[in-house]
């Protein structure tokens, strides 16, 4: 039983960072500036702009950028929103 909560100690410092770095952190930025990326990259890559910030995100993971992947999530997120918006 106390090897249960040596892991257990060790394991819940790196659980914790990885939930502030991806979840955290990117929720801190301002819905204003999301907007405005998904708004620039709507208008640079038109209906393909979900698919590149799709990539970004996929590329943050790849690299092990826990913030930048949860920062495209919401990039992502906010695209579709707007796309979609504008499709009705």
């Amino acid at each position: 039983m106390t090897y249960f909560w040596v892991i257990f100690v060790s394991i819940l410092p790196i659980a914790a960072f990885y939930i502030v770095q991806g979840t955290i952190r990117p929720m801190l930025i301002p819905k204003a500036e999301i907007r405005l990326i998904a708004a620039k990259l709507i208008k640079e890559h038109g209906l393909n702009a979900y698919e590149f910030a799709e990539i970004a995100e996929e590329r943050a993971w790849r690299y092990s950028r826990i913030y930048d992947q949860g920062k495209w999530k919401r990039i992502r997120q906010e695209i579709a929103q707007q796309l979609s918006q504008e499709h009705t």
